[in-house]
């Protein structure tokens, strides 16, 4: 009798590793993402699937803040209408606290501040991604913005691409779409470009905001674990920013919370087993290959 269910656990544990030994070993080949000041290492086949959340059960989230810039926006600083596009108590606030943070620059951000774009990169807690050249629509009827126009699509991100990794020595790694809108070709463009879409599960509500108290109320009530919070780097369109922070980032740390970036999100999910059934199995025979690396951890602070 014990012999047959002995011989009945080998028969299903060869089965076991023979079905998910293929899987085990493409996630291994598979690179993981890695923070965008670092070296490029984008994955083999990004996912088209826009990222808004991240799955875990650890309290971390990531605060993302996007640096907006139309040429229209552009022009009005550079004739003096308008004194700054950001709020230099945000980024007081966010480097005293010590938050890890993931910053979406658009191509002209960078062109207008590229003192404080390179400031960005040379900071360990920030990575930078993509949020367009112009902060133009990717589709119709997106929240006022101007559409980009047919066929720009590709232009517009490549240029953003070449901009800041010019200015600030950083290739970005997401891309976010101006106000999430987007074609269904669209999606499929960023992967081939090899960045991968970024968006949020939580909007804080800031732009254009003049009541803080609101953007405090809706952050805390829906941030979770694993939420990727958007907000901007306040300046006229977002005039509160700086306001709900300074409430918002001591109520999650009272409850709990950690910051990290996207990237260190992405590695809090992928690193250990890679494979859940294995999870199951005694750790002696889960071969080393099938462990996600976690090598270039990202700060969670």
């Amino acid at each position: 009798m014990n012999r047959r269910i002995f011989r009945a656990q080998a028969i299903f544990i060869a089965g076991v590793v023979a079905v998910i030994g293929g899987v085990g070993l493409h996630l291994y080949l598979t690179p993981s993402p890695h923070n965008g000041a670092g070296p490029a290492r984008p994955p083999a086949h990004p996912s088209p699937v826009i990222l808004t959340r991240v799955r875990i059960a650890e309290k971390v989230v990531a605060l993302t803040f996007d640096f907006d810039m139309t040429p229209g926006m552009l022009y009005r600083l550079r004739s003096g209408e308008v004194a700054a596009w950001f709020d230099p108590a945000v980024l007081q606030i966010l480097q005293g606290e010590q938050i890890p943070r993931t910053i979406f620059l658009t191509g002209l951000s960078t062109v207008a501040y590229p003192d404080l774009t390179r400031s960005f990169a040379r900071d360990p807690l920030i990575e930078i991604g993509n949020h367009s050249h112009r902060h133009l629509a990717f589709a119709h009827e997106c929240f006022g913005l101007p559409f980009l126009g047919e066929g720009r699509a590709r232009e517009d991100i490549e240029t953003a691409q070449k901009v800041i990794q010019t200015v600030t020595g950083v290739t970005p790694r997401y891309f976010r779409f101006p106000g999430g809108c987007h074609e269904p070709g669209d999606i499929a463009l960023v992967t081939q470009l090899g960045l991968r879409i970024v968006h949020w599960d939580v909007a804080a509500g800031d732009a254009f905001n003049p009541d803080g108290d609101s953007i405090i109320r809706h952050v805390e009530a829906r941030a979770r674990p694993g939420s990727i919070i958007a907000f901007h780097l306040g300046g006229p369109n977002a005039p509160e920013t700086a306001t709900a922070l300074r409430m918002i980032i001591p109520y999650l740390r009272a409850h709990g919370y950690k910051f990290t970036t996207v990237t260190g999100l992405l590695e809090l999910q992928d690193c250990g087993v890679t494979i859940p059934v294995l999870r199951f199995l005694p750790p002696s025979l889960i071969p080393p290959a099938w462990r996600a690396s976690c090598a270039d951890s990202q700060p969670i602070l």
